[in-house]
């Protein structure tokens, strides 16, 4: 059930990633690449899908974030918050056997911190998203690298770096002059 996972997967977590899908089965999916999301979880069905292109650290952590949603569902319905208590509380509990064996390698630290106060998605936590970036190969510039009335081009639209706020860095689009929050770790394709 679970061996096509298994290529994606660090090696020290295939027993654990098998245990986990033997106790509460659901069909896996590998995705192709998405830039809007790295995973996701869908009642009907009910089914996980992960991007088959994150390095084997990242699809696990991401892996278990969508498992969570399952076991969450399973345990208390629809009714309840996406990523509230309920939601964190397993997800801290699903993470913690693989962030005490080691099992994300170089991210181990970043993802233990991350669980402390895990949040919604990996990008609202910059020093996961940042490490996250590097271990793909991402480790180009980044927004927060930049100063007010900076400019640069992401997602092929040039913005100018207005101010940075207590987590965010608002810009200005200045072909609309709409303006946009983004994460300090967000990488641009060019100043």
């Amino acid at each position: 059930m679970i061996e096509h996972l298994f290529p994606h997967l660090p090696i020290s977590s295939h027993s654990y990633c098998q245990e986990l899908l033997d106790e509460k089965p659901i069909r896996c999916y590998l995705a192709q690449a998405r830039t809007s999301k790295w995973g996701d979880f869908r009642f009907k069905g009910p089914i996980i899908t992960v991007n088959k292109n994150l390095p084997p650290p990242l699809f696990l952590l991401t892996f278990l974030h969508e498992l969570a949603h399952f076991h969450t569902y399973i345990a208390f319905g629809r009714k309840i918050s996406p990523h509230g208590i309920e939601w964190k509380t397993t997800f801290q509990e699903l993470v913690k056997p693989m962030t005490e064996i080691g099992a994300f390698g170089a991210l181990n630290d970043v993802v233990t911190a991350h669980m402390k106060r895990p949040k919604a998605t990996i990008g609202a936590d910059a020093a996961l998203h940042s490490a996250a970036l590097k271990a793909m190969g991402m480790d180009g510039q980044q927004v927060a690298e930049l100063n007010p009335g900076d400019t640069f081009t992401f997602r092929n639209e040039r913005y100018r770096v207005e101010t940075t706020l207590r987590k965010r860095i608002r810009c200005v689009q200045i072909s609309s002059g709409k303006r946009f929050l983004f994460q300090p770790s967000v990488q641009i394709d060019m100043v």
